[in-house]
């Protein structure tokens, strides 16, 4: 059962309730769904079902995530599609496999970012409990190697940081955070990808929360089951626009 009632932070904001899906902007520190059978924590999957009980019996997985297309890590916040429907639940995990789903997130990396935009195509490894750039030579052994596009825009350039905009053509799991880790700019508050060399600075010590990336999905784009294009935007949580404003008062480059 959903037990974060009394903690207003963590319980998910309703953007739109639609006949076939819903849009809420889930807060940072929930998880989506149950890992496993048995998993204790509160998840998003448990507010669902509760507020809308109709999702119970939609998805692959009925038992660990009804209702859900696609996820967004624990550690990060905004805009998801949630499928009300069998229907709609197929017709939009078409969309995210076939690539036409529009997803941009913004996020705060450490260091500067010297070009102005640029494509990350890696592929990734998911093994031993974490996301892996691929290792070399590894090509013809058997693996969990998958395709992994990131694509991403500088917004503003800071002393010791950079504000991106960043679209992934892929949704492989943690993909933004490793391949930003493996290009030498970490995500802010990222504890679990964070190149070794930011762990020394004091850039690293000003933004730490364990709960909270700077990470945050703020546009998303999809086709309904009526074919036409549905649109949504969600503006940077309180706790990151206050962070971005204190870096405005730091000398800026």
């Amino acid at each position: 059962m959903f037990k974060l009632a009394n903690n207003i932070a963590m319980i998910p904001q309703l953007i739109a309730a639609e006949k076939d899906y819903l849009i809420i902007n889930k807060p940072a520190g929930l998880i989506v769904h149950l890992p496993r059978l048995g998993y204790q924590e509160p998840t998003l999957v448990d507010w669902l079902i509760k507020n809308y009980p109709e999702v119970k019996n939609v998805g692959d997985e009925v038992k660990l995530r009804p209702g859900i297309v696609h996820r967004l890590d624990k550690e990060a916040s905004g805009l998801m599609v949630i499928a009300r429907n069998q229907e709609s639940f197929i017709w939009l995990k078409s969309q995210f496999q076939q690539r036409k789903v529009l997803k941009e997130y913004l996020s705060l990396v450490y260091g500067q970012i010297k070009k102005e935009e640029g494509e990350i195509s890696l592929p990734l490894n998911k093994g031993a409990g974490r996301t892996k750039v691929k290792p070399r030579g590894k090509e013809n052994q058997k693996s969990n190697i998958k395709k992994a596009v990131t694509q991403f825009e500088v917004l503003e350039r800071f002393q010791h940081y950079t504000l991106i905009k960043v679209r992934i053509e892929t949704g492989r799991t943690h993909q933004i955070r490793a391949h930003f880790a493996n290009y030498g700019h970490s995500i802010v508050g990222d504890q679990k990808y964070c190149h070794s060399r930011d762990r020394k600075r004091k850039a690293f010590t000003k933004f730490v929360k364990s709960d909270r990336l700077f990470l945050h999905s703020h546009r998303l784009g999809f086709y309904d089951l009526n074919r036409e294009w549905q649109e949504y935007r969600s503006a940077l949580p309180e706790e990151l626009r206050k962070f971005l404003d204190t870096l405005y008062l730091d000398a800026k480059f």
